[in-house]
């Protein structure tokens, strides 16, 4: 997904005669004020900002900075730019497919608790679940490591769920630790991930996060400042389910 997303502003920098500087956050807010100082230093003409959890205190110490910003992935409350993608309407998609597809054994496989967009989508998944009269109570799933995975689904999930999974990497892991058991998808268990990397070895039916877009907009926001002092902007992009091969139409059967 980020590969994508860096790739994208990369060329879309240079095609308007910037240079990129890339730092990894590593989901650290003190990494991450290190990460804007550091631009600081550097006398960068613009900042786009990707982090996995809201703080607030940084938001406010980039605003103060009056370096043109760009929030990437995430609406904040706050006097500055976004761009992020509604996915809690892909995860809804992704429950109701299910649902017409004959499923009543529907959970999610999440991967941090503590990241926001887990979270988000976790919870979303929860709330459709009830709203449909499903059983919702344990349908989230926090595996400590994949070498859990195929033992907590074997535990918790009946033959012919639908797992619906944080995102395609964390899919394609569920996948390969049902094949070690002999479980398979679609035939034992069905799979819908998040974001519709293209790199993923499976027809993996999944919600479309557009990176490129994504990318797009927040530069184009970003350029807008540098250039000619553009106002500040909040842009939502929609999510789909992607339909492929990963999900069994049980209703069939």
């Amino acid at each position: 997904f980020y590969a994508n997303v860096f790739c994208a502003i990369d060329k879309l920098a240079e095609k308007n005669n910037y240079e990129t500087i890339f730092y990894n956050l590593a989901g650290d807010s003190k990494r991450t004020q290190c990460g804007i100082d550091l631009m600081k230093e550097k006398m960068v003409s613009g900042i786009i900002l990707d982090f996995f959890g809201y703080d607030k205190e940084l938001v406010e110490n980039l605003v103060k900075s009056s370096i043109p910003s760009v929030i990437f992935g995430l609406n904040v409350d706050a006097d500055i730019s976004c761009v992020q993608t509604d996915d809690t309407t892909g995860a809804r998609e992704a429950v109701d497919y299910g649902i017409r597809s004959g499923y009543e054994n529907i959970f999610y496989i999440g991967r941090n608790e503590g990241d926001i967009f887990d979270k988000r989508r976790a919870e979303t998944v929860r709330k459709r679940l009830q709203f449909h009269g499903l059983p919702y109570e344990n349908c989230l799933i926090y595996p400590t490591s994949k070498q859990e995975l195929s033992d907590l689904i074997l535990k918790r999930c009946p033959q012919n769920s639908l797992l619906i999974c944080y995102n395609d990497i964390w899919a394609c892991s569920v996948i390969q630790s049902l094949m070690k058991v002999r479980k398979y998808v679609p035939e034992d268990y069905s799979v819908i991930g998040f974001d519709n990397i293209s790199i993923i070895p499976y027809l993996l039916t999944t919600v479309d996060i557009p990176q490129y877009r994504m990318a797009e907009e927040a530069f184009k926001l970003l350029l807008a400042q540098i250039e000619h002092s553009g106002k500040i902007k909040k842009v939502t992009l929609d999510s789909k389910l992607i339909v492929r091969d990963s999900v069994k139409d049980l209703t069939k059967n």
